[in-house]
């Protein structure tokens, strides 16, 4: 991989255009290899993605051309996420979260490095119009004196115009340097972007990594590329698998159809371009991740032990009326739901409303028997949640919960395949 701060500028410059010169052959293989591809097996796909594994027909024996003979006209072309996906829902968003140990140098030399100072949670983020990689807090470059001290916040790619991007800022302060090196360190983080996405899909304006239908030939192709990336004087980073942490999994859904459950008049409603995103907290180390076979295995390596769901399309219905909005809510693990954060709707909201009023009038006479004053003890009820109402008529919290269980688990047991490759039911102890 290139470094940080390059001391060649040539090579810099060359590593950021995506086309022409040698970008121009490696698409040029790209496009032999990808026909290639045709009518072989996934192992040989395999094995032909791999580094230096790229193979004719002629040279794998016409294995193409047996497995036609055997099959027909052979494999068909694979499915895009999209058509993967059940069609009440469409996959907006997929998001990752890693944490690496503070004190890790991730690349450095003798004119730069690259680590983290705290903790570091980094995030992986694709969506229909980019993918992001995310720190919090953000990667410090200590560059060697004067070059002043830079930090990374994020980096990634732009769909809509196919070109990468790195926000990379100055760290002022005494002893930080003083000479400005970001331009540089920026222009060698996008070169090394556009080299590792040169000849693929992802290289092309308007690219939809959801209706790539070779998405992982996509993926693999970027793999190849990182790893032929001239590295120039980097290296000497001392972070291994074994220091990174998965901790959560995300997926933004919008919902392509209504949805509603409904039990003795009670349950929840969802609108038709309702957004809901899933939050799956787990914790699994990286070498576990690695060695899945599938998502579905990764999913299970994952060990998620919650989902939480937030949304403002979720509302709680009673004889055919709403209720509440239903903000936030948590998935535990089998199936239990816990209602987080709500706003109540309509009836629902004046009774509340009523319901507190008298718990502040109560709060502040129980203060004044103590001799205490009335605000004191309005004070401590609000911070405890004392004043919050604990029922909407008749409808218990406890009520509630039960019947979003039961919502939940139907939701998740209908929509087990959301997302390809995963069983949703399975990885939530379902």
């Amino acid at each position: 991989m290139n470094p940080v701060l390059s001391p060649s500028r040539n090579q810099s410059e060359q590593s950021q255009q995506p086309s022409g010169g040698g970008g121009a052959s490696q698409a040029e293989r790209g496009g032999a290899l990808h026909g290639d591809l045709r009518g072989a097996t996934y192992d040989e796909a395999v094995q032909m993605l791999a580094p230096g594994g790229a193979q004719t027909t002629e040279q794998r024996g016409g294995a193409g051309a047996q497995a036609q003979e055997r099959g027909g006209a052979g494999a068909g072309p694979a499915a895009s996420v999209d058509e993967s996906t059940p069609s009440q829902v469409r996959l907006e968003n997929l998001s990752v979260s890693g944490r690496i140990p503070a004190g890790k140098t991730l690349q450095g030399s003798w004119q730069y490095s690259i680590r983290t100072m705290y903790a570091t949670t980094v995030t992986i983020s694709v969506s229909r119009n980019e993918l992001r990689v995310t720190t919090s807090p953000t990667l410090d470059i200590d560059a060697q004196w004067p070059a002043q001290n830079m930090s990374i916040w994020s980096a990634g790619v732009n769909f809509g115009t196919g070109a990468p991007f790195a926000n990379v800022h100055l760290i002022r302060g005494l002893g930080e340097g003083f000479i400005d090196m970001t331009d540089r360190a920026r222009g060698s983080i996008t070169g090394m972007l556009s080299g590792a996405i040169a000849g693929t899909a992802m290289a092309r304006p308007g690219y939809d990594p959801f209706s790539d239908r070779d998405i992982m030939g996509t993926l693999a192709r970027i793999k190849t590329n990182f790893e032929n990336l001239p590295d120039a004087g980097g290296g000497g980073g001392d972070v291994t698998a074994a220091d990174a942490s998965v901790t959560a999994l995300s997926a933004t859904l919008r919902m392509q159809a209504p949805f509603a459950q409904m039990q003795d008049g009670v349950g929840v409603s969802i609108p038709s371009g309702a957004a809901i995103t899933a939050n799956a907290q787990g914790a699994a180390n990286l070498p576990r991740l690695q060695g899945a076979r599938s998502a579905g295995e990764a999913a299970q390596a994952a060990t998620i032990q919650s989902l939480g769901l937030s949304s403002d399309g979720i509302t709680l219905e009673k004889d055919g009326k709403p209720i509440a909005r239903l903000e936030s809510l948590t998935l535990h693990r089998g199936g239990q739901v816990t209602l987080d954060r709500f706003t109540l709707l309509g009836s629902g909201a004046t009774a509340a409303g009523f319901e507190s009023l008298i718990r502040l009038i109560a709060a502040a006479a129980g203060a004044a028997q103590h001799g205490a004053p009335p605000e004191l003890g309005v004070g401590i009820a609000a911070q405890r949640g004392d004043l919050d109402p604990q029922f909407v008529r008749g409808l218990s919290k406890s009520m509630v919960e039960e019947g979003l269980t039961k919502a939940a688990r139907d939701m998740v047991t209908q929509n087990r395949n959301a997302i390809p490759g995963v069983d949703l039911a399975a990885a939530l102890g379902m």
